[in-house]
């Protein structure tokens, strides 16, 4: 494998089937302007995909990858851990099956970001599809101000992660390769999070690392599938094991106290009424919505990123 790339893509697999890889793995080798590696993690899933991969590579032409798959089942958050360590890029994009780069330039976009604004860990736009064809703008986080101030108060986006629970979603991330490898173990070794790797984010704002926002599109985000919008009550309940143990973990992290009680006291308010009461699939439903927003999604600025998707099914 070769070791000198712009960019290494981490490509995150557990029983997922072929047609969502193929997707994500054609989105991948379409990229120009950019010279990239993919690394396929996977967290032991049932059937082993390596097989299906070699063949896919093979058929393509294209050598530049590696396979490193789990002996058990660690979560996504370790898995994340382990592609990133198999990678020689600096900079890192981690990709879902089933999800697409946004379009052809998007990696080139994506270094040219880290590189000329000096985005350590940064993040793009996200426009999700729907089974029945439709497609939506996915606006999270709602606040971009926080983020493309020049003078960015860690701080605010602190309380907006933890307090108001505007996060930012994994699948729109990018990163240093040795910026975020530390915080993976921090989560799963201190915090005990497994599949929240967005957790992330709050952590390098309480050290005060800037979080960069690309200002265009970097993903094709497959809705309803994911531990965050499928809604079933697994995804839910270990959706709020995480965040209950991030949560709890809190107080020894951050330096402001008193933010992280209120944090905590919020917290535990929304995990009874998601565990125990009616109201959380009615609440997640308003939510969902809120991140679509009011407007039917105006497809025409998207005309050459919706071709290129379309061409990578």
């Amino acid at each position: 494998m070769q070791s000198a790339v712009d960019i290494s893509v981490v490509v995150t697999t557990y029983n997922q089937d072929e047609r969502a890889l193929t997707l994500t793995l054609n989105s991948i080798l379409q990229q120009i302007c950019t010279s990239f590696e993919i690394i396929v993690a996977d967290d032991c899933s049932k059937i082993d995909p390596s097989p299906f991969i070699h063949r896919f590579f093979d058929e393509k032409g294209f050598e530049n990858y590696s396979i490193v798959r789990a002996s058990e089942n660690i979560g996504t958050v370790a898995n994340v851990a382990r592609g990133i360590s198999a990678a020689s890029g600096h900079i890192i994009k981690p990709l879902s099956p089933g999800d697409a780069l946004f379009g052809p330039s998007t990696l080139a976009n994506i270094v040219q970001c880290c590189g000329e604004q000096g985005v350590k860990l940064g993040f793009g736009g996200i426009i999700s599809y729907l089974p029945d064809g439709s497609f939506s703008p996915y606006n999270a986080p709602q606040v971009l101000d926080l983020y493309t101030s020049s003078r960015q108060d860690s701080s605010n986006v602190l309380c907006s992660h933890i307090l108001k629970t505007d996060w930012i979603p994994g699948c729109s991330l990018f990163y240093e390769r040795d910026l975020m490898l530390p915080y993976l173990h921090e989560l799963t070794d201190r915090a005990h999070v497994r599949y929240c790797e967005d957790l992330a984010c709050p952590l390098c704002a309480a050290d005060d690392i800037r979080i960069g926002y690309l200002g265009k599109p970097v993903i094709w985000y497959e809705m309803g599938t994911g531990i965050s919008t499928s809604g079933g009550n697994a995804s839910v309940r270990r959706m709020y094991t995480d965040h209950h143990n991030f949560y709890h973990y809190l107080p020894e992290r951050i330096a402001d106290q008193q933010m992280a009680r209120q944090a905590l006291r919020a917290f535990s308010l929304r995990e009874f009424i998601a565990l125990h009461t009616p109201f959380y699939r009615i609440g997640q439903k308003l939510k969902l919505n809120q991140y679509a927003g009011s407007d039917a999604l105006d497809m025409a600025p998207f005309e050459k990123e919706l071709k290129f998707f379309n061409s990578c099914r």
